[in-house]
């Protein structure tokens, strides 16, 4: 069965906007929406748009939908959603699927000035629909949500005459459209979609035409019911479309199409028509769907000058039944009106062989430079638009006027008047060059008013007067012009606004823009830049011709300048000219009696400057080399306290947008790097172990210490060597076991304003480096070291004065309670001239066992005389400033270690931790050690 089409007038619509509130459901926002508000039958719908949500929520158990209004002193009513979803009495949309849930209220709960709030169980804000007549004020119910998802500001004029239902459109997701029709009988049916409806669309092809011109109108009708609409011939009247062709065009034939894909309809459409004196377009099927065009040609008549547009509407005028009544609204096409056409007297054109005889009904004129002279002809013409080549002896009047507005005998006189008397001589023969115009002033649009013989003419072509170029500059942005000085002030931060004027001629109007052709720019020393500076001008004021604006960015240091024409642009000032009128170009110069279509800077200009990074960064995969003084040890979990380790990380100069300023490097790189065996100040290193800080026990002193790192395009690798100072005395509280220490630094080239920087936002500002850029390895975990405070100790053994003894060698560190092995260290080396034997001549190192889970040894040769005898066996560690301890005098090898922070309270120094391990070996002794020797 073919159901006859329903056509919904859409009598108004709603504009969504986002809002600035707080407390969003961010789970359902979007899933669920209040989709239509009924005055009449007093109820508000709601749409599920995601079905998950109503299993996941019990059926929206414990939603709430509060409803507000200006009546009854602001009265409010809420509404439990879930309990009017599973009851059937309430909700006649259905409780089991409830796609569509109809939430009702009472007749004084509901006016056109309302704001209805949706929310989840726990409170949280999931969509928001207010409304208002234009004199009226919201009612005040304030959401709090931060993003909202829909947000509807609505003039629906809902009260007893007008609509009394606003539903979306399409349903669920598009904008609030008033429903048809007036009174109790406007409004959508509850629980269903909104979306029936049929369209009618109106184009032409083109947006600007002149007389003698050919375009097209396209109707489109569309059936979006969900319905076919069906008329039949001869016993029904067809569906019709009204369009009657406005004054000012000439009918020239139309094209019917179609529906495709229905036969049947395709076959009754065959005695569709379009009768272009009553303006009838008569179809009689549309099905569901489907679409059906209506192309109508036209001829713009001379007759409709001096109009400056044409406007053709079309209505839906009969043959669809329209709820309440109504109709769809007309549609309309409109095109400007160009009435600039030969002159029936008189007409300018370029001179000479530019313009042929042929062409001087139509003759052009070129775009020219604002204080440059130029001239052209003036044609007479005979009434075919020809040459009149009889015209001559008598004067023309010749004035430049602004057609800018107006019509030829209104078109404003210039300031100060371009005007001259040219008279033709019978040898002219109708044509003859003007002497020439200078014009001082850019023009948008110029012609050329002729008057002689008692007829007032213009020129049928208008032409542009342009600036030649700008001269661009800055107030704050100009620290030196050469792009040399690495010094200079104003400095900006990159990514930071700095202003920018651009000086055409007076008479400029318009709004030149920055090139974001690369080429058209360079960096300090003539270099390529890395990024173009944006922003934007304001349009120009024409007094001075000048465009200036306050928000332009460059996110790179240094200098730039324009480099080439172009850099700063106008390309649109001669729009009357282009393109058959001037050149796609800048030049000044003419090819072929043209200038250029675009204005743009002269070239070189002055560099602009000095921008300074807005702030360093760290890049999050900093790396840590523990025991940086042994090679071997490269792979070690840890550092012994006053031992050096490398800490590898990459630093960026970063503009505000927190991209790399590609041009810090060379001079313009301040942030010095590079520091041997002293501390980097220009990075101020920070130190940490949990919440104390350790910054006055770095030590950049040692041996190898230091920093490394040169800048390349905005980046740094640097490796930072340094070591945490070692105690004398007992280890102090935070080196109890390993002590996780991180590490920060605060970057400070001279430019960097602080203020601007971004510091680590992972710090509590209670710690110490919260003011500090964090070392991270990741983007979330910080770079830590692990450091532990150790000692070397060798054991007194008993054995034979026949055999070799093995003196043991322990690594050990500290654990906060006593010191127990080192088990994680097999790296530390010890060699035989690191070790001195006392007194000489008994025996000698035979050879050193290397290190094992913290354990080695030391093993002497057997006396060479078996003998009893003692032999003082010590490790010289060797002595370094950097610990803060002096050398044991009491142990000398030939060879000392470089491990003075190994240290112990050997040889009855209790408490000081800064002797050399030793022991004793005794050859053709045995039993326990306290009988034959007493150590402390």
């Amino acid at each position: 069965m073919i159901k006859r089409l329903l056509l919904l007038l859409f009598l108004g619509a709603a504009l969504f906007a986002p809002q600035v509130f707080a407390a969003c459901s961010t789970t359902y926002q979007g899933k669920v929406v209040i989709n239509e508000y009924n005055y009449t039958n007093n109820y508000i719908e709601l749409k599920v748009l995601d079905p998950a949500v109503l299993a996941a929520t019990g059926n929206l158990n414990n939603w709430s939908l509060t409803l507000k209004i200006n009546s009854g002193g602001g009265r409010t009513t809420t509404q439990n959603v879930g309990s009017v979803v599973g009851n059937p009495a309430q909700n006649t949309c259905g409780a089991t699927t409830a796609t569509y849930i109809r939430i009702p209220f009472a007749s004084n709960e509901m006016e056109n000035d309302a704001v209805a709030l949706l929310k989840d169980e726990a409170g949280n804000e999931v969509d928001l629909l207010k409304m208002k007549q234009d004199s009226h004020s919201y009612p005040a119910l304030t959401p709090t949500c931060t993003s909202w998802a829909y947000d509807t500001v609505l003039n629906p004029d809902m009260d007893s005459s007008g609509p009394k239902d606003i539903a979306r459109y399409p349903d669920g997701t598009g904008n609030w459209t008033v429903s048809p029709g007036t009174g109790a009988g406007s409004f959508e049916t509850p629980c269903t979609t909104n979306n029936d409806v049929a369209k009618l669309t109106k184009t032409v092809n083109v947006t600007s035409a002149a007389p003698g011109a050919s375009l097209a109108y396209t109707l489109t009708l569309t059936n979006d019911t969900g319905e076919d609409a069906f008329r039949i011939p001869f016993f029904q009247s067809p569906i019709t479309v009204t369009d009657v062709l406005p004054a000012g065009l000439s009918y020239s034939g139309a094209t019917l199409t179609p529906p495709s894909g229905d036969w049947a309809c395709w076959l009754v459409n065959l005695l569709s028509s379009y009768d272009s004196t009553t303006g009838a377009w008569r179809t009689y099927c549309l099905p569901d769907g489907g679409t059906q065009t209506l192309v109508i040609n036209a001829t713009v008549l001379s007759s409709a000058c001096p109009a400056t547009s044409i406007t053709n509407t079309a209505q839906l005028s009969s043959g669809l039944a329209i709820p309440g009544g109504a109709t769809l609204p007309p549609v309309s096409a409109s095109f400007n009106l160009s009435c600039m056409i030969a002159a029936q007297g008189f007409n300018a054109v370029e001179t000479g062989a530019l313009t042929p005889d042929a062409s001087v009904a139509s003759g052009r004129l070129f775009t020219k430079l604002a204080g440059t002279a130029f001239v052209f002809d003036v044609v007479a013409l005979n009434v075919g638009n020809s040459r009149e080549t009889g015209f001559g002896t008598k004067s023309v009047a010749v004035e430049l006027v602004d057609a800018s507005s107006g019509t030829c005998t209104s078109y404003a006189s210039l300031a100060p008047a371009q005007t001259q008397t040219l008279n033709f001589l019978d040898a002219d023969q109708g044509r003859k060059t003007v002497a020439p115009f200078t014009v001082g002033r850019a023009y948008r649009r110029l012609a050329v008013r002729m008057t002689g013989d008692g007829i007032t003419r213009c020129s049928s072509d208008l032409f542009a007067v342009r600036p030649p170029s700008f001269v661009v500059s800055s107030s704050d942005a100009n620290a030196d012009a050469t792009g040399v000085s690495t010094t200079a002030t104003p400095r900006i931060a990159a990514g930071a606004s700095f202003s920018l004027q651009a000086v055409a001629t007076a008479g400029y109007d318009g709004t030149p823009t920055l090139s974001g052709t690369a080429g058209r720019w360079q960096a300090h020393g003539a270099s390529a830049v890395h990024v173009t500076p944006s922003g934007s001008f304001a349009a120009a004021d024409a007094a001075s011709g000048t465009a200036s604006g306050n928000a332009f960015v460059y996110n790179d240091v240094g200098y730039f300048r324009l480099a080439e024409t172009g850099a700063v642009e106008d390309t649109s000032f001669t729009a009357v000219d282009q393109s058959a009128d001037c050149t796609d170009d800048f030049s000044n110069t003419l090819v072929n009696g043209k200038y250029g279509c675009k204005i743009g800077n002269a070239a070189p200009s002055d560099y602009f400057g000095r921008f300074v990074p807005h702030h360093f960064a760290v890049v999050p995969a900093a790396t840590v080399t523990h025991r940086a003084d042994i090679g071997a040890c490269a792979a070690s979990t840890f550092t012994y306290l006053g031992e050096p380790l490398k800490l590898s990380f990459v630093l960026q100069a970063q503009h505000a947008g927190n991209g790399v300023t590609k041009k810090y490097e060379g001079s313009f790189g301040k942030l010095a790097l590079a520091y041997a065996a002293t501390a980097p100040a220009s990075l101020a290193f920070k130190a940490a172990a949990g919440t104390t800080s350790l910054t006055g026990e770095l030590d950049f002193a040692c041996p190898g210490c230091g920093s490394t790192g040169a800048w390349a395009e905005g980046a740094a690798s640097v490796v930072a060597t340094l070591a945490v100072k070692r105690p004398s005395a007992l280890p102090l509280p935070h080196y109890a076991a390993a002590s996780a220490v991180a590490f920060g630094i605060r970057p400070d080239d001279g430019d960097i304003d602080h203020a601007l920087a971004v510091y680590d936002a992972d710090m509590d500002a209670a710690l110490p480096l919260n003011d500090h850029l964090l070392l991270k390895k990741s983007a979330t975990d910080a770079l830590t070291a692990d450091y532990l405070f150790g000692r070397m100790r060798l054991t007194t053994i008993y054995g034979s004065d026949r055999q070799q003894l093995n003196v043991p060698v322990e690594m050990q560190v500290w654990n906060g309670i006593a010191f127990v092995t080192a088990s994680a260290d097999s790296c530390t080396p010890l060699v035989a001239g690191n070790v001195a034997l006392s007194p000489g001549g008994i025996s000698s190192v035979s050879s050193i066992k290397a290190l094992a889970a913290g354990r080695g040894g030391i093993v002497l040769a057997a006396p060479a005389a078996a003998q009893r005898s003692t032999v003082r066996v010590c490790a010289d560690l060797g002595a370094a400033a950097h610990v803060g301890l002096a050398d044991d005098a009491g142990c000398a090898a030939a060879s000392p270690a470089s491990l003075r922070y190994l240290t112990g309270p050997w040889d009855g120094t209790n408490g000081f931790y800064g002797n050399d391990p030793s022991a004793r070996a005794h050859f053709g002794l045995y039993g326990a050690p306290y009988i034959y020797y007493r150590e402390r």
